[in-house]
């Protein structure tokens, strides 16, 4: 059955290492304190189901409806086609630093470990898109045709809770939820959150436990921190196995990097990878090749191109880059000097050709060592031109030019494949204003940066702006132009609380409310009021508005937005009304684009209104778990 997961819930699955020491929400008493998050619909606390599988959950009671018995999804077509992940940064979290930062650190990871590789989505159906959504959650593995996401929530934007998130990504379910599980951890449910039991659900699917032959695992990043989900700080699980040391829900542990390399086939992935690197970027263009008698291998690769069979494969380059390690000479004085011999030598084109052969093939075709075969001394290297053909399979015959004649350009040596996929390009940045105001909201926050925690940790990040050298603004955004000043609505907010009225006021539980003179840009949770930053509304129709009284008649020509503090919420398009007396109103005729992430300011120019009144009418809400939020700031003059 899936639950609903509440904000509270995350706190320690985000931090699994509370007790291990790296600073994080989880350590911070007064995070407890912060506002209400909207709730989601999860399965074992942080798995998204498809449609498909959800249906197979209420006809089968498993999610593919066929038993199936191990940690790692079992179901070939849920594999990554080619151990290769096509992703992308959706626009909610394309500004943010911090999730950006743990999501290419995760990625990192599993690259390092393991075949899995990240590119970024092109036409691909099938893809990967990271978005800021409610809570940190993922779907499981690859499915034709779909959209799989990550959810990078409030306190998720750590690198752990990326790995462990794209870790659901590439196939995996949670350690904890194994069948045999109960050989090695106990459950301890008078400590769990009442409503989320099925986070520490066994698989009821399946009943042997394949794991290419791993054990239960401690160390597993798909592992829950044994607080997880607790309603009281205490634990939730409690080790009856040996641990030998090994703690949960740090790092892709081997037995991870193990399950994914052999449920990918990683061995084979491999070997084709590297063939196909040769086949791009090894293939001389135009097939001219010019040797010089030193025989020496320049690739630090060479013995992995040969345990991978390119010596033969790829002969024509591998004599250029590993003539050593591929066996092509046998002394600086006598080597071949071209990748095709053996298959010549096979040819019999040592005895029907030996003059060319000399030169071309002496180690192969034994002409080494003998005085009286030896190829005569030329002035000049003889060059080589090979017919061009697709790909140069080794059957052409030699032709060796007069050793009189001036040899053609050579072609430059093809260049090495490279050993690594490039960076991923960066995220756009906003060109005038980032929306978090720069400030160190902690005193430790120097020793938190001297630590190295504003890479490891999306809370130090979003909390010491400055110790981070975060992009921040040390001033409000400020349009161009004339008649474009900021009316007092953020920033210093000087427009007072009773100029702002709203159709309704969110009051989420625990003493929060989001009125309207929350509506504030740069405003910011207040914890002693119990103010949310932002004004949200109760309702997803298009009878929403926010009122603001100016004080008196002034020209506006400007509007910027933001959505919701900390959350995720923001209202994507609105329409604007004007009124000198407040009570005749006069519609802009246009609906505006308002905001996809809840931070940037989102400017909107206009032709200049004079009006005392404004209001802002939140367009076509979608329906949707989250509450639609936003703060506003007015210009003109």
């Amino acid at each position: 059955m899936v639950r609903s997961l509440c904000f509270f819930v995350l706190l320690p699955v985000v931090l699994s290492q509370v007790q291990q020491g790296p600073i994080g929400a989880g350590q911070i008493p007064d995070d407890l304190l912060k506002s209400p998050e909207s709730h989601s619909h999860l399965f074992h606390g942080d798995i998204k189901l498809t449609p498909a599988q959800e249906l197979n959950m209420e006809r089968y009671g498993n999610p593919y409806g066929t038993p199936l018995g191990r940690a790692a999804s079992s179901v070939d077509k849920e594999r990554w086609p080619n151990a290769v992940i096509p992703y992308e940064f959706d626009c909610s979290i394309a500004n943010m630093e911090s999730a950006i930062t743990s999501v290419k650190r995760a990625m990192a990871e599993w690259e390092a470990k393991t075949c899995i590789r990240f590119k970024p989505k092109t036409t691909e159906t099938a893809f990967l898109q990271f978005f800021r959504g409610q809570g940190c959650w993922g779907h499981v593995g690859h499915t034709a045709n779909y959209m799989s996401q990550i959810s990078i929530g409030d306190n998720c934007d750590f690198h752990h809770v990326m790995t462990h998130e794209i870790g659901h990504s590439v196939g995996f379910w949670h350690e904890q939820s194994r069948p045999d599980r109960d050989n090695s951890i106990q459950v301890l449910w008078e400590n769990v959150l009442p409503g989320l039991e099925d986070a520490f659900a066994k698989r009821s699917w399946g009943t042997e436990v394949i794991d290419y032959g791993s054990k239960y695992d401690f160390a597993s990043i798909m592992h829950y921190p044994f607080t997880a989900f607790s309603k009281n700080g205490k634990p939730t699980i409690r080790a009856i196995a040996d641990m030998q040391g090994k703690t949960p829900y740090v790092e892709l542990s081997p037995d991870d990097a193990m399950q994914t390399n052999a449920m990918y086939k990683c061995d084979a992935v491999m070997r084709k990878r590297m063939a196909d690197d040769f086949e791009a970027n090894f293939k001389p263009l135009p097939r001219i090749v010019k040797r010089s008698n030193t025989c020496s291998d320049k690739s630090a690769n060479c013995q992995s191109y040969k345990d991978s069979g390119l010596c033969n494969a790829h002969a024509d380059s591998l004599i250029y880059w590993c003539p050593v390690t591929c066996d092509m000479c046998s002394s600086d004085s006598c080597m071949d000097k071209k990748g095709n011999c053996k298959a010549w030598v096979a040819g019999g084109h040592c005895q029907t050709n030996p003059e060319a052969l000399k030169i071309d093939c002496p180690y192969s075709c034994n002409f080494c060592g003998n005085p009286t075969t030896q190829a005569p001394v030329i002035t000049q290297a003889p060059v080589t031109v090979l017919p061009t053909t697709k790909h140069n399979c080794g059957t052409v015959g030699p032709t060796t030019q007069a050793p009189n004649t001036p040899p053609p350009p050579t072609q430059a040596p093809t260049p090495e494949p490279p050993t690594a996929l490039p960076p991923t390009a960066q995220p756009p940045t906003p060109s005038q204003a980032v929306g978090l105001r720069c400030a160190d909201k902690r005193s430790k926050c120097p020793t938190y940066a001297q630590q190295g925690e504003c890479v490891k940790s999306g809370w130090v990040f979003r909390n010491c702006l400055i110790s981070c050298k975060a992009k921040c603004d040390t001033q409000p955004l400020k349009p161009d132009g004339d008649c474009a000043n900021a009316l007092g609505l953020g920033w210093d907010f000087t427009l007072p609380d009773s100029a702002f009225t709203s159709s309704s006021t969110l009051t989420p539980g625990g003493g929060w409310s989001a009125p309207a003179h929350s509506a504030r840009l740069y405003f910011e949770d207040d914890r002693n009021r119990k103010l949310i930053g932002g004004w949200c509304m109760t309702a997803r129709d298009n009878n929403q508005w926010l009122k603001i009284d100016l004080g008196k008649e002034k020209k506006i020509t400007g509007i910027a937005t933001q959505g919701r503090d900390v959350f995720y919420e923001h209202v994507e398009k609105y329409e604007l009304e004007f009124s000198r007396d407040g009570s005749s109103w006069t519609k802009y005729p246009k609906v505006f684009n308002g905001n996809c992430d809840h931070f940037t300011p989102v400017l909107n120019r206009f032709n200049t209104q004079v009006a005392r009144y404004v209001r802002v009418l939140p367009y076509n809400l979608p329906n949707q778990y989250a509450w639609p939020c936003m703060r506003v700031e007015l210009y003109g003059c």
